[in-house]
C-alpha cells in the first residue's frame, strides 16, 4: 500500500508491503513499511518551526500450534528518528528547540484470540495480548556523565523497556445482551536509574485517543468521561507538569446490544462502567484508585468506512488539577478498540 495525507502544517508519507502467508507453509504474516511525517509551522515571529519523523519496521506473526491453534506470536523491529529545528520538543522538564532523538526497539507479543463468532459482534471467547518493546541499554555499556549530561543529548539515543497488558472477554448473559469484561495495565521503565524512563513512549489516559499531537510515540488510553490525555494538562493523578505517565491501568465493563446484524451494516447499542488512572512511579501506584464513569453508546460498522462510534459519558471523579467531577463528555470514535 501506498499512503499521502497532507494539511496545513502536516504531510506524511509512507509505503508498506504485507505478505499474509509466507512460503506457503502455515499462517505467517510478514509485514514491512518506511512511514516519513513533516511538521511546519510559524512562531510568533514568522519563525519555521520544523519537525521530521521517518520510522521504518519490519515484523512477523506467526500462528501457533501450541498450546491451541488461537495463539499467536509477533516479534519485530523498528527505527525511529526525530529530528526538529526552532520547534519545541519536551525533554523531561525542559523544553529543546533544536536536536534529535533516536529510537530502535525490539517487539515481541504473544496474543491468544478466541473471540467470535462474529469478529464485530463477538458473543463468546476472550482476546488476551501480552507485549514488551524494549531498545539496547546503551548507557550500561558508558561511562557518560549523564546526571550533568544536556537533555538533548542524555536522550539522543532512547533506552526503555515497556510491558503492557491487556483482556477482553465476552459472555452471553441472556438472549442477545453480550458482556464484554476488559482488564489492561502497562509499565514504562529505563534500565539506569539517571535517565529514568524516557519522555518518549510514555502513556497519556483519558477520553478516547482520537486527537493530534502524537509525534513523541505516545500511547493513547482511553478513558470516557474525561477529556482526551487526561494525563496530560489535567492530569489523572501522579503525572508529571510536563505529560504523560510511566504506569496506568484500566478496567470496563459494557453489555452490548445488537440491533442490525446485516451483512451492509452492523449496528449495535451498549452501556458501559469504566475506570482507570495514570501514575508516574511504583510509590504512588495503586491500581484500585480509579477515576470512574458511565454511559451509554452506539456502535455501527460498515465496509466502506469500518467502525463509527458515538458515547455519551459521565465522569464522577475530579482530575488532579480540577476541582469538580469531570461530567458528561460526548466521544466520537472511528476504526478504534476501547
Amino acid at each position: 500500500s501506498i499512503q499521502a495525507q497532507a494539511g496545513q502544517f502536516f504531510q506524511n508519507y509512507g509505503i508498506s508491503f504485507t505478505e499474509p502467508w509466507l512460503f506457503g507453509t502455515k499462517p505467517t504474516a510478514l509485514s514491512i513499511g518506511v512511514n516519513q511525517s513533516l511538521v511546519r509551522y510559524s512562531d510568533a515571529q514568522g519563525a519555521t518551526q520544523k519537525l521530521n519523523i521517518f520510522s521504518a519496521s519490519a515484523g512477523l506473526n506467526r500462528q501457533l500450534r501450541w498450546p491451541d491453534d488461537y495463539f499467536s506470536l509477533y516479534t519485530g523491529i523498528q527505527y525511529q528518528s526525530y529530528d526538529f529545528e526552532n520547534y519545541p520538543f519536551q525533554f523531561g522538564n525542559t523544553t529543546e528547540y533544536y536536536g534529535s532523538a533516536k529510537n530502535f526497539s525490539f517487539n515481541i507479543g504473544l496474543s491468544r484470540n478466541s473471540a467470535g463468532l462474529d469478529p464485530i459482534f463477538p458473543t463468546q471467547g476472550s482476546n488476551i495480548e501480552a507485549s514488551i518493546k524494549f531498545t539496547p541499554p546503551y548507557s550500561l555499556f558508558s561511562d557518560k556523565d549523564y546526571a550533568n549530561m544536556p537533555a538533548v543529548e542524555k536522550y539522543k539515543w532512547l533506552e526503555f523497556y515497556k510491558i503492557k497488558m491487556k483482556a477482553d472477554i465476552y459472555n452471553t448473559v441472556v438472549g442477545k445482551l453480550v458482556l464484554r469484561s476488559t482488564a489492561e495495565m502497562g509499565f514504562l521503565n529505563g534500565y539506569n536509574k539517571e535517565l529514568g524512563a524516557p519522555p518518549f513512549e510514555r502513556f497519556y489516559v483519558g477520553g478516547t485517543g482520537l486527537f493530534g499531537g502524537r509525534y513523541d510515540g505516545r500511547e493513547l488510553v482511553p478513558l470516557r468521561g474525561y477529556e482526551n490525555a487526561s494525563s496530560t494538562g489535567g492530569m489523572l493523578e501522579d503525572v508529571t507538569p510536563y505529560g504523560g505517565a510511566t504506569i496506568y491501568n484500566r478496567f470496563a465493563l459494557e453489555l452490548r446490544y445488537p440491533i442490525s446484524m446485516n451483512q451492509t451494516a452492523k449496528i449495535y447499542a451498549l452501556s458501559f462502567l469504566e475506570g482507570g488512572n495514570a501514575y508516574n512511579s511504583f510509590g504512588s501506584y495503586n491500581p484500585f484508585q480509579l477515576k470512574r464513569s458511565a454511559g451509554v453508546g452506539i456502535r455501527v460498522y460498515m465496509g466502506a468506512f469500518g467502525l463509527i462510534g458515538f458515547d455519551f459519558a459521565y465522569g464522577f471523579d475530579k482530575t488532579q488539577l480540577g476541582t469538580e467531577p469531570a461530567g458528561w463528555k460526548t466521544h466520537f470514535l472511528m476504526n478504534q478498540s476501547l
